[in-house]
């Protein structure tokens, strides 16, 4: 395996939070601290002088495109971010398994190729996006790009532009790649040349003095010496794993070879080891039956008398334990029809009494109709009766009325009515009377006799139910029948297969002795 490429410094940019500063580079920290995730770089501390621009080497390999360095290394998380400039992903090759081993706490899983490893552990690094403030206005913003956009434009609240500590801010935040040499007066806008130093690494080539508006070619000239400088870092690390990936499989193609010589080599030792055994065995059986013969000859007549007993011994129990199944089966078998006999009692019981229950019920509502209707009837007659006397009387009061107009008409006259015109209505007034009772009695009569045909009917339906009952008992005795001559079939199944099988142990106890 080759050996791992040692990692590159650099300096990382961190945002500060004091007024008045610039972003200044912190130093690689030697040993990490426990895992823990950070989300934000580390800011520096507390308002003070201006931190004065530190002296840029343009020998070491500039800092990866603007956006991306985004964490510091004072933590375990950012130190295995694959968007690092240290990040090498050979570092994480494990010669036992021969796979890429994740570093995170809690995650056990390995890779066979780079790719998958790399994009594995960017799932571990989802924490928020570092803030970058601005040294005037102390606003924030998620990348450098848009920062530096910022610190360009022309705004009130911000005028960080016209800054001492402009031109350091820049050289910190482009890694030194451009300088500013001026103001643009007609347009307002800062303009910037690219340093020699980068001109001399990336191999750029522009007049020295020539100069640009801020995003001109020539810092599109720089991102792409960037972004060309990344494509040939990548090149040659593909070539770099691709060879790495053609030995490792070259050695592990030889340990295999090796590994199935051991075990041809195993193998056939095993055999040689097999064989000898087998034939000492085979040796030792030669000699254990020999013996076995002698003595199988001096054991047959005890193992024969033995085996009769045991025969006749096991034919007693076998009977002896039919003869209990057979008893305790009909034991089962009689309860099983006490059992029923009580339960078609407890049916029947059960259908008498719902039938007197529900007798007594029809009997006891038709009576409690009848007192009703005898009721309703004499409050009837009562109101008739009432209903008479006042017109009784109204008519006394009117005869009386007119006779003393009649008197007073024909007063002079000697003409007054009869007792016998009197006896005469009053005549009338009973037979009215005596219509009307009959009337009465002849309405009772009809609804007594309409409750009865009631009465009639739900004894009828009474009667249905009984027999709907006594029907469904009847099934359920059937039912029984049916049950019990199941049983019985099953239980001749059972002493035929007991017969079969006391045949079949006394043919195999005749061989068994046959045998012998």
């Amino acid at each position: 395996m080759p050996a791992a490429i040692p990692p590159t410094t650099s300096q990382t940019l961190t945002p500060t939070k004091a007024p008045g500063t610039v972003l200044s580079p912190i130093q690689k920290y030697s040993r990490p601290e426990p895992a823990i995730m950070s989300q934000a770089l580390t800011p520096t501390k507390g308002p003070g002088a201006v931190a004065p621009a530190p002296a840029q080497s343009m020998g070491q390999p500039p800092m990866a495109d603007f956006d991306s360095v985004k964490k510091s290394y004072t933590d375990f998380a950012a130190r295995h971010n694959p968007r690092n400039q240290n990040f090498r992903v050979q570092n994480y090759w494990n010669n036992m398994i021969g796979k890429y081993k994740c570093p995170m706490p809690q995650c056990f899983k390995s890779f066979k190729k780079p790719g998958q490893f790399e994009h594995h552990i960017a799932t571990h690094m989802q924490e928020k996006k570092c803030k970058y403030p601005c040294p005037g206005c102390k606003d924030h913003f998620d990348t450098i790009s848009a920062l530096i956009a910022h610190t360009e434009s022309q705004s009130i609240r911000c005028q960080f532009r016209h800054s001492k500590n402009y031109g350091t801010f820049l050289s910190q935040a482009l890694a030194g790649i451009v300088d500013v040499v001026g103001e643009d007066m007609e347009y307002g806008t800062v303009q910037f040349a690219i340093s020699k130093e980068a001109k001399k690494n990336f191999g750029a080539v522009a007049p020295p003095e020539e100069t640009r508006r801020s995003r001109s070619d020539e810092f599109k000239a720089a991102t792409a010496a960037l972004q060309q400088r990344a494509v040939d870092e990548d090149e040659e690390q593909r070539k770099f794993w691709e060879e790495h990936e053609r030995q490792t499989e070259a050695q592990k193609a030889k340990e295999r070879e090796q590994e199935r010589a051991m075990q041809a080599k195993k193998e056939q030792e095993t055999k040689m080891e097999e064989e000898k055994a087998k034939e000492e065995a085979r040796l030792q059986y030669i000699k254990t039956e020999v013996q076995k013969v002698v003595e199988r000859q001096a054991r047959a007549e005890s193992e024969r008398a033995k085996a009769e007993n045991k025969a006749r011994e096991e034919a007693r129990t076998r009977q002896a334990r039919i003869e209990a199944q057979k008893a305790k089966e009909k034991e089962q078998e009689r309860l099983m029809q006490v059992k029923v006999e009580q339960e078609t009692k407890m049916k029947e019981e059960k259908a008498k009494e719902e039938a007197r229950t529900r007798q007594a019920k029809l009997e006891h509502e038709r009576k409690v109709k009848e007192q009703n209707a005898r009721g309703a009837e004499q409050e009837r007659i009562r109101q008739a009766k009432m209903l008479q006397e006042r017109k009784a009387k109204e008519e006394s009061e009117k005869r009386k009325a007119a006779e003393q107009e009649w008197v007073q008409v024909k007063e002079g006259t000697s003409e007054i009515m009869e007792d016998d015109d009197m006896k005469k209505l009053e005549e009338e007034e009973r037979q009215l009377v005596v219509k009307m009772e009959k009337i009465k009695e002849q309405r009772w009569k009809l609804l007594q006799e309409k409750e009865m045909q009631a009465a009639q009917k739900e004894m009828q339906a009474a009667q249905k139910e009984m027999e709907a009952a006594q029907k469904e008992m009847q099934a359920a005795q059937k039912e029984m029948e049916a049950a019990q001559k199941e049983k019985e079939a099953a239980q001749k199944e059972m002493q035929a297969n007991q017969a079969a099988g006391a045949g079949q142990q006394r043919e195999n106890e005749q061989t068994y002795t046959n045998w012998w």
